[in-house]
């Protein structure tokens, strides 16, 4: 079971198809906080997308951890925590 075509239609709606990957799936000590004045200006987009990573989890067991952190912020999203869900 793949989801390869699923994960590139993901990355182009988030604009970062060209982006590097990275080794590690979060920064390390990275602190998010329900706390700040920075809130995401597209709570849709960011529903949309964290929907869509649960989904991707089925297959990719790895990302799980770092998308329940991202779960958590459902209610009030930052910038901060659009950073990680990228």
């Amino acid at each position: 079971m793949t989801q390869s075509k699923y994960i590139q239609d993901l990355l182009h709606k988030t604009h970062i198809v060209e982006a590097h990957s990275i080794s590690s799936l979060m920064v390390y000590n990275c602190k998010l906080s329900k706390f700040g004045v920075d809130l995401f200006s597209n709570p849709t987009l960011y529903f949309s997308v964290v929907g869509a990573q649960q989904y991707a989890t089925l297959t990719r067991p790895e990302v799980s951890f770092i998308v329940n952190i991202v779960c958590q912020f459902m209610a009030k999203q930052m910038e901060s925590h659009w950073t990680v869900v990228k």
